[in-house]
């Protein structure tokens, strides 16, 4: 009876040692390309979208992360097969401001990790990033500096002015 007990905790063990892992890609290569709108004459709100992929050497897919943009964590959309990725920021024209903005990727295990210390009121500096990407957004283009109707109605009344009076000059 002994051994059967033993045996059937051993098999368990290796039967479910597949599911209860975690599962970490080994020597990630990351990709990402970033689109952002640029135009804020039309548009009322700023997006900034970064689609990234990740290979694995050791052929994982499908995985979980999560990103920290300034301090606030928002979970990775990941497409169907779990190839790509994609995170997005949006807000209005004046959250968005120009700058440098660091978007931190962790696992989602790390995730879990960064929360519980925080809760602990420790240092969450030795959890490192899997990946780090370093974004400059310029900001939004919302138009000339001199909206085209005022320098239209600037240019009418310094052309009147010079008309009235060159008409002064010419009567008197």
């Amino acid at each position: 009876m002994k051994y059967l007990f033993l045996f059937f905790i051993v098999f368990s063990y290796l039967t479910f040692y597949e599911n209860i892992q975690i599962k970490k890609c080994i020597d990630p290569q990351f990709k990402h390309k970033i689109y952002t709108s640029s135009d804020g004459i039309l548009a009322t709100k700023s997006v900034v979208i970064i689609d990234f992929i990740v290979k694995c050497q050791n052929g994982l897919r499908d995985l979980n992360f999560y990103a920290n943009i300034d301090g606030d964590f928002k979970p990775i959309a990941k497409s169907m097969d779990g190839s790509k990725y994609e995170i997005t920021l949006q807000g209005d024209r004046n959250q968005l401001k120009s700058g440098n903005y660091l978007i931190k990727i962790y696992y989602a295990e790390d995730y879990s990790k960064i929360i519980s210390v925080q809760g602990s009121n420790k240092d969450t500096n030795d959890i490192k990033p899997l990946y780090i990407i370093d974004y400059k957004h310029k900001g939004i283009y919302n138009g000339p500096m001199i909206k085209p109707q005022i320098l239209i109605i600037i240019i009418s009344a310094l052309l009147w002015y010079f008309a009235y009076s060159t008409k002064y000059k010419i009567v008197n």
